[in-house]
């Protein structure tokens, strides 16, 4: 149960959205209606949400369950037989007491429409010789009703940006905490001018404060990750930056690459994080265990980190700095808790390791971690939740087994073990693991029945934190950038299974022992640019107690990205981003940044577009409404400014693309009415229809692509 408050929250957030959706579609038809009043023209049914009316209300009958449609007409038919008169006249004569405008609530209560006498957007034919009917209108009040919708969603989003900036929405400031050491922004090349001093190292720093983003001044970091991603193709970007020690601000371009995971463009920068734990984790269940794992145990969400190893810490971004400066040793943090106590916490750091990709595909990437190509072999973790362990630990499984054998795949690699338990999915698989329990070391062979779904249920992990055992790396080893990897390893490694006993006479016993000796067996080569030989003892696959000795040859190449391998600490994750309060200063001022933004925001939809006509937007990077109501979820979790600034940015992407020039929808309507204006007639109604039907697949194929998209990313 201790979830329920946890999934409460979310479903009140997904509510949230959903209302807020459906009130921006009530917003645009509502504009519709009002103009199409203005312009006289009969206006059948003004309706919240689809489907069937749940309750209706119409002059001359008030409120009433369901349509008021068949009374109505029923009404009108027999005023027009008592009368003899024309349905028109008839119609007529019952405009005083009773409405021709039926108001209704659906029982689907998304969105709304508008439906005007002679108008339907999926039917063409569906015209009127009405005086008051939509055909008889004229062409240039036609236009401000089609437009009606549009402007009222651009009216809508001024009027949220406006409540958002005088409220103050917390923001991430335009600062860079992190830089990926292989990315764009760490390669970034100083632009030579009057301000930029000779000499000035390529590269972004953490603390730089962007002051420019091609010829912009970004108010935020989400304007700088915007820009980025709306760059034209092949092109850098500029910016201006403030740094310490530099009395002018600096100029650099970066060429911005796509990102390995969300194949998106990126600098390769992160904004700062605070040096408070995420006070939102008090929400989340499991979250002070997760604290214990990292080393924070007793640490309460809201406390504030104010010493690392004996210095002042004012952002957690600095202790990538700190944990490197002391070769990954154990480091005091220091605490204020939010009750007003000190705690002290001793983390230990862990060795970073290299990343490859195992998988050819240059849009699919299967991480794997590994040492100069040496990986450990896969393993059994401990079950989320020890009280209830999933069928794999049913079937046998143990926290702690180290695979020997998984199907047919000997001491396989956790990459090379998903790939076997995906190859059997809907089929059993024999496993033989390696335990060790208080008696000693046993192998227990074990019958896995795999889902159809390719998992048997365990959570997963490796031995590197216990054992040196070598699995044998996958035979397509890339780097992250898609780039065939020599693994050295493949020159000590004969067979998978064996150990690493010592490193030039030093015993190991992990793989962060591993990485810890041969830096420095290599020390002196690394700083004289070289190769290296070392030398190794390794027990040989299934006898531990035969063993021999192999000397591994290793190039300067693989020397160097061994010492540039570093420490971390999972614990920084669990920071808050650094915030500031974007706030108007007055009402006029919320007028200006209200205008801009929603100035900014259509703008960077057009761009969008464009970027994804030219190919550097890609198509999967689209939302539709699954991914949507994903999106506004974790955002309404931010706080109510932060959802009111999505449903204002909804609101903006709503009206440019209803004003798209497709057929169906206003813009299309639009381009058509301007040839009617000019031609003096209507395009023929079958052309209508053609445009209409290509306009109806273009929309539905869209939803169904975006859709997908959305539950692609989600599964994934």
């Amino acid at each position: 149960m201790t979830a329920l408050p946890g999934l409460l929250g979310t479903l009140f957030d997904l509510l949230l959205v959903v209302f807020g959706f459906g009130a921006i579609i009530f917003v645009h038809e509502l504009g519709h209606f009002i103009t199409a009043r203005w312009a006289g023209i009969r206006v059948l049914a003004f309706a919240v949400g689809f489907g069937p009316a749940a309750v209706s209300f119409r002059k001359g009958f008030g409120l009433q369950r369901g349509s008021s449609d068949e009374r109505y007409r029923q009404l009108l038919a027999d005023a027009q037989s008592e009368a003899s008169e024309t349905q028109e006249h008839a119609r007529a004569q019952l405009a005083g007491p009773v409405s021709p405008t039926e108001y209704r609530l659906n029982w689907l209560p998304l969105g709304g429409y508008v439906k005007m006498l002679g108008q339907e957007d999926g039917n063409p034919a569906a015209t009127s010789d009405a005086a008051d009917s939509y055909q008889n209108c004229p062409v240039p009040k036609r236009l401000v009703v089609i437009s009606g919708g549009v402007i009222m969603n651009v009216i809508l989003a001024f009027v949220l940006f406006i409540g958002v900036f005088m409220a103050g929405l917390r923001v991430e400031p335009a600062i860079v905490g992190s830089v990926d050491p292989t990315g764009p922004a760490a390669k970034a090349t100083p632009i030579d001018n009057d301000t930029n001093p000779a000499g000035l190292n390529a590269g972004l720093l953490p603390g730089d404060v962007i002051v420019g983003f091609n010829n912009d001044t970004p108010r935020r970091m989400l304007d700088v990750v915007t820009g980025t991603l709306l760059a034209k193709k092949g092109q850098p970007v500029t910016l201006v930056v403030e740094r310490d020690g530099f009395d002018e601000p600096l100029t650099f371009e970066a060429m911005p690459e796509d990102d390995t995971f969300t194949n998106m463009p990126s600098l390769g920068i992160a904004a700062p994080l605070s040096n408070v734990i995420e006070p939102r984790l008090a929400r989340t269940p499991g979250t002070a265990d997760g604290l214990a794992r990292v080393g924070l145990d007793g640490i309460q969400p809201g406390a504030v980190l104010v010493e690392a190893a004996g210095q002042a810490i004012t952002r957690a971004t600095e202790l990538p700095a700190i944990i490197n400066s002391r070769a990954g040793a154990p480091i005091e943090l220091k605490f204020e808790q939010p009750d007003g106590s000190t705690a002290v916490r001793t983390i230990t750091p862990e060795p970073d390791y290299q990343t490859a990709d195992t998988d050819p595909a240059p849009d699919v990437v299967v991480p794997m971690q590994h040492l100069l190509g040496l990986v450990p072999v896969m393993a059994v973790s401990p079950p989320t939740d020890p009280a209830n362990p999933t069928r794999g630990y049913t079937l046998g499984l143990r926290a702690g087994d180290v695979f020997q054998r998984l199907g047919s795949v000997e001491y396989p690699s956790i990459e090379a073990g998903i790939a076997e338990v995906k190859r059997n999915r809907g089929s059993d698989i024999s496993a033989v693991v390696v335990r060790t329990t208080e008696a000693g070391t046993e192998h227990v062979e074990l019958e896995l029945s795999v889902l159809s779904n390719g998992t048997i249920g365990f959570a997963v992990t490796d031995s590197a934190a216990t054992s040196t055992l070598l699995a044998e790396p996958p035979e397509m080893l890339l780097t992250m950038k898609n780039e065939p990897y020599d693994s050295p390893a493949r020159d000590v490694l004969q067979r998978p299974g064996a150990r690493i006993v010592t490193v030039n006479d030093a015993p190991v016993a992990s793989y962060a022992d591993i990485r810890r000796e041969l830096r420095a067996a290599t020390a002196d080569a690394f700083t004289a640019g070289e190769g290296a030989s070392v030398e190794l003892l390794m027990s040989l696959p299934y006898d531990d107690d035969a063993t021999e000795v192999r000397t591994w040859n290793i190039d300067a190449d693989a020397v160097q990205q061994l010492h540039t391998l570093g420490w971390n600490w999972r614990g920084v994750a669990l920071f808050a981003p650094e915030q500031m309060l974007e706030k108007a200063s007055n009402p006029l001022d919320a007028i200006v940044l209200g205008v801009e933004e929603t100035h900014l925001m259509m703008t960077q939809v057009y761009l969008t577009l464009r970027r994804l006509i030219e190919g550097s937007v890609r198509v999967e990077s689209l939302s539709g409404p699954v991914g949507i109501a994903h999106i506004g979820t974790s955002i309404a979790d931010r706080g109510p400014a932060w959802l009111v600034f999505f449903m204002a940015m909804l609101s903006v992407n709503l009206a440019v693309i209803n004003f798209l020039p497709l057929p169906i929808v206003d813009g299309g309507q639009f381009l058509m009415l301007l040839y009617e204006w000019a031609a003096g007639k209507p395009l023929p109604i079958r052309v209508q229809e053609v445009l209409t039907m290509i306009g109806l697949i273009g929309i539905v194929s869209i939803f169904l692509l975006v859709t997908f998209n959305d539950i692609s990313r989600l599964l994934g």
